[in-house]
């Protein structure tokens, strides 16, 4: 990947790898300089892993009152007791 970005503190240039690293986990390696408008140069590298939580899955498909679309786990309706 690549990018640029540029605002009135300055310019940012980056390079970089994306790697899935598979159970919702992530990892980017990249080089980045940064020239500010005023100051000296910076430019260093960007070392991150990170482990993002799951979407919540989405089983129902009842109306709005009934709490569609939310997870299962969190549905705006109860269910009855069971009758065993």
């Amino acid at each position: 990947m690549k990018g640029r970005g540029t605002g009135s503190a300055g310019d940012v240039t980056f390079t970089g790898n994306f790697q899935d690293l598979g159970e919702n986990a992530a990892l980017v390696l990249a080089t980045y300089k940064f020239t500010p408008a005023t100051g000296p140069m910076d430019q260093g590298n960007v070392d991150l892993i990170r482990n993002f939580p799951p979407r919540p899955t989405m089983t129902s498909r009842r109306s709005v009152g009934d709490g569609a679309g939310l997870p299962e786990a969190t549905s705006a309706r109860a269910s009855p007791p069971s009758s065993s």
